[in-house]
């Protein structure tokens, strides 16, 4: 547990013990080959970007008012720009509005990406992936341990 920083920000207490900010790295993300099939997926549907950095609307509520006046229809993706750095990805479908990052990593409880999937994903891409995800993890185990 982080209990005190010092005034830079270079070295950390943790449990009374000072580590290095250098051994504090973030871990890198884990792809897994489910949620590379399901990006796979949401890359052939519309994709919609609004700005809303000067709106005091949180994320959510400025994609469900853009869908509402520009009168959208389903299984669409929404970037909502919140500032210059960070962008919220939505996916708009009859059940309703789901962050982008849930309906890649559930795909298959969406009946229309389902079916989307069957045309978009075949055998050479998922041995694509899989080789990717291999390449990921040999760098992310290098990045840990090496």
């Amino acid at each position: 547990m982080l209990t005190e920083l010092d005034g830079i920000g270079i070295d950390a207490k943790v449990c009374g013990q000072l580590i290095p900010a250098l051994e504090m790295r973030p871990k890198p993300k884990r792809a897994s080959l489910i949620r590379m099939i399901g990006k796979e997926i949401l890359k052939t549907l519309p994709t919609y970007d609004f700005d809303n950095r000067k709106g005091s609307d949180v994320s959510v509520t400025a994609a469900r008012r853009f869908i509402r006046e520009n009168k959208l229809g389903y299984n669409i993706v929404i970037n909502v720009k919140r500032t210059s750095h960070t962008t919220d990805r939505f996916y708009w479908c009859k059940k309703g509005l789901f962050s982008a990052d849930f309906a890649e990593c559930n795909y298959i409880n969406f009946m229309e990406l389902r079916s989307i999937s069957k045309s978009v994903v075949n055998r050479e891409t998922v041995f694509k992936m899989m080789d990717a995800n291999l390449e990921m993890e040999q760098f992310a185990y290098e990045y840990r341990y090496g």
